[in-house]
């Protein structure tokens, strides 16, 4: 048995929402990789070092950030349990001359000698026009794992903040973390993404 919408009500589900058409992106930007590597302290150490990756053109302004706060050795109970760790900030900036955000979606993967957790608790992270929709804390080795926010209002910017920690061993020689920014905007014409990725390596001492 098939249902029949009138075109009327169909036209109210569309403006109220309760009924969304699929997005199309008109145009894809993808930035080159920006890789950084460090050497892995013998000890606790903290490190305060910026790894920048941004964008420019005459739709959009999008700034990437990597912080490397501090490295901890061996340390015990939550988050590394046993393990050595990485903590970091990642901060995404957005400003869109000629339209508005829509949507932006971060992907974080390891590969196999190294995981990640996702700090969720108050304080750890900050959102700006931004309302967060799909989050996985906790990426196993070589396990991609997202966060996903969409703009609250069609405003010409966005921010977004979040404090991961990335995990890895004695044993490794190399491990590394990919960062890819996704970013939907509308430019008053179109939808366009803008993807930036980034990747940290750390290297045994």
């Amino acid at each position: 048995m098939s249902i029949v919408l009138p075109v009327g009500m169909l036209t109210a589900f569309k403006t109220t929402g309760l009924m969304q058409e699929p997005l199309t992106i008109y145009e894809t930007f993808t930035k080159p990789i920006t890789a950084s590597s460090f050497q892995r302290p013998e000890q606790h150490t903290n490190i305060n070092q910026w790894i920048n990756s941004s964008f420019n053109n005459e739709e959009i302004v999008a700034t990437d950030d990597l912080f490397l706060i501090h490295f901890i050795r061996n340390a015990q109970g939550w988050p590394a349990d046993g393990n050595n760790y990485m903590s970091i900030a990642v901060a995404v900036d957005i400003a869109n001359a000629s339209g508005y955000v829509y949507s932006v979606s971060l992907f974080f993967s390891t590969d196999a000698s190294s995981f990640l957790i996702l700090e969720t608790s108050e304080g750890s992270y900050s959102l700006a026009n931004l309302k967060v929709n799909n989050l996985d804390q906790l990426g196993w080795p070589e396990k991609e794992i997202l966060i996903n926010a969409n703009a609250i209002s069609e405003n010409t910017s966005a921010s977004l903040t979040w404090l991961l920690y990335f995990m890895f061993s004695d044993a490794a020689t190399l491990s590394q973390l990919l960062v890819s920014t996704s970013i939907v905007y509308f430019n008053g014409t179109t939808y366009n993404r803008l993807n930036i990725p980034m990747k940290l390596e750390v290297l045994a001492p």
